[in-house]
Order: structure tokens, then C-alpha cells, then sequence
């Protein structure tokens, strides 16, 4: 069962702050990404009021900066998914919904790959505490940086199931 929307004008923003400006004007700008076809942001917003939100767009992996899960049995760029962005409203961080908006990303990945081809997830944590955080979830660091981290989808399917 999906806990998030797909971002409409709907939503009531106003007052969703995580603590970073980046991500805080991301979301504002959010309906424009998302016409512009740059990513699809999906929200968790009770009530229309926004609480936290992912934003998911495609995205290639090298060859050469694929983890071995990622990288078996190919021979070029590797089609994926790219969690680009995830923010929490500062009164619900630590509270569980961070790994729930993980979860939501890892489920419409797979969910996905039914109608394009894609073999993992890729994110990029902002900081060391974060890359931590998602390897807990099932992805893994490259060999060249630790805060840049995917996950075979076939792996995590096995791990969370398929939620539709």
C-alpha cells in the first residue's frame, strides 16, 4: 500500500521545512521539475499538507562505479533510477518516516522496471551518517565513494517484497 501522491498545486507546501534550504526550495519549485519531466515527486501529505517527500527521476550507471550486486553479467552504461532527493519536516525527522519514504522510492523503482528497464537504485548521501543510513536499508557504497550508493532492484525486491 503506497503511502505517497504524486505532487499536485493541491498540496499545501507552506509550511514544510526540513532544515535544509536546498531541499526546502526544491519542493517549492516541485510542480515545475515535475512538468519540466526532470523528476517525480512523490509526497506523504495527510490531510494535503506536505510532511516529507521523494523525488525519483531515471539515471545511467557506469560500468566502472557499479558495486559487484549491480554490475553482474553487463557490459555497458546500466539503466537505474536515482533517489534524488528525500527531506523530512524537522517535527517527524528520527520518527520513522525517512525509512518509510525509503521504502516508498525502493517500491515504485520496482514497480517501474515493469514498464522500462532498470536494474538497481542509486542515491547520493549528502554526508558519511547518511551513506550509513542507506546501506542499513540494503544499498551499497562504490569503491571510489562511500556516499554514493545503489542496490540491485532484484535484491531489495527479495528483501521488501513488491508493495502495489
Amino acid at each position: 500500500m503506497r503511502h505517497t501522491v504524486a505532487l499536485t498545486p493541491a498540496h499545501d507546501i507552506s509550511s514544510f521545512d526540513c532544515g535544509n534550504v536546498d531541499l526546502n526550495n526544491f519542493l517549492k519549485q516541485g510542480l515545475t521539475e515535475v512538468a519540466d519531466g526532470m523528476s517525480c515527486i512523490h509526497v506523504f501529505a495527510p490531510q494535503g499538507k506536505v510532511l516529507g517527500f521523494i523525488a525519483l527521476c531515471a539515471f545511467q550507471i557506469k560500468l566502472k562505479e557499479a558495486t559487484a550486486a549491480v554490475a553482474a553479467g553487463t557490459r555497458s552504461m546500466i539503466p537505474a533510477f536515482l533517489l534524488g532527493k528525500l527531506a523530512v519536516d524537522l517535527p517527524l525527522q528520527k520518527k520513522g518516516l525517512g525509512k518509510a519514504l525509503v521504502k516508498e522510492a525502493i517500491y515504485y523503482a520496482i514497480d517501474a522496471r515493469k514498464l522500462i528497464g532498470a536494474r538497481a537504485i542509486a542515491v547520493h548521501a549528502k554526508s558519511s551518517d547518511l551513506a550509513k543510513y542507506y546501506a542499513k536499508m540494503g544499498f551499497e557504497p562504490t569503491a571510489k565513494d562511500e556516499c554514493y550508493l545503489m542496490a540491485n532492484l532484484n535484491v531489495l525486491a527479495q528483501k521488501y517484497g513488491n508493495a502495489t
